[in-house]
């Protein structure tokens, strides 16, 4: 059974009803076949654009500060998903991610981001990190919940990270296109590239998979 980390964006949560709908039914396929224990995060998507829109109006605003909003922002869309996804099982802070974590057996969960990523766990996490600092998430608009979902398999050691598109990714071949091609964010990739720096064996990183519809619904995973 393989460990990983879902990531549905915000523009497929925000998508028309039976749109989403179909991905549901998949995932409620998936969950059902115990061949995974999941862990899904979920995009701000239009929620969080809208702060991507004052800050073009008002520069000054400072970035980080607007990226921990933005974090904050994804509690709505994850209470919203924890009622449109009734199956997975809700995960709103770090103890109850910490009991998910000692259970090995193949469940489905939704975690709120903020049960993992927060201005103390980057804190936390650069002191334990040391000459790794390289590996936490930059708290700026670079950093999406592409990169938080990466980051989510690296600190429980996820096998793969699956990154829910709407559109056909069958001609990425790479984080580097695929953040190049704005198909993810350019922080995943910088993170990514990091660790592979940093000498991690392959079979330590998790690998990176899209999961797009076409004829239903389809798996392409990418070179590392």
């Amino acid at each position: 059974m393989q460990t990983r980390v879902l990531k549905i964006g915000g523009a497929s949560l925000f998508a028309p009803h039976e749109e989403f709908s179909r991905l549901v039914t998949h995932l409620r396929v998936e969950h059902l076949s115990g061949a995974y224990r999941s862990f899904c995060i979920v995009g701000g998507g239009d929620t969080v654009e809208s702060m991507r829109t004052l800050q073009s109006h008002y520069p000054s605003l400072d970035a980080q500060t607007m990226h921990w909003r933005c974090v904050r922002l994804l509690d709505a869309t994850w209470e919203v998903a924890s009622e449109l996804i009734e199956f997975y099982t809700p995960i709103e802070n770090a103890d109850a991610l910490q009991h998910a974590l000692s259970d090995p057996s193949p469940k489905s969960y939704l975690v709120n981001v903020n049960a993992y990523y927060t201005p103390a766990d980057v804190s936390c996490e650069a002191v334990a990190a040391g000459h790794a600092k390289v590996l936490i998430p930059q708290e700026s608009w670079n950093t999406t919940t592409d990169a938080l979902a990466w980051w989510l398999a690296y600190r429980i050691g996820a096998e793969q990270v699956v990154i829910v598109k709407k559109t056909n990714c069958e001609s990425i071949e790479n984080l580097a296109q695929a953040a190049q091609d704005g198909v993810v964010d350019s922080e995943i990739a910088r993170l990514h590239r990091a660790a592979i720096e940093l000498s991690w064996a392959d079979s330590l990183l998790p690998t990176i998979s899209f999961l797009f519809e076409k004829q239903g619904w389809k798996y392409h995973t990418i070179t590392q």
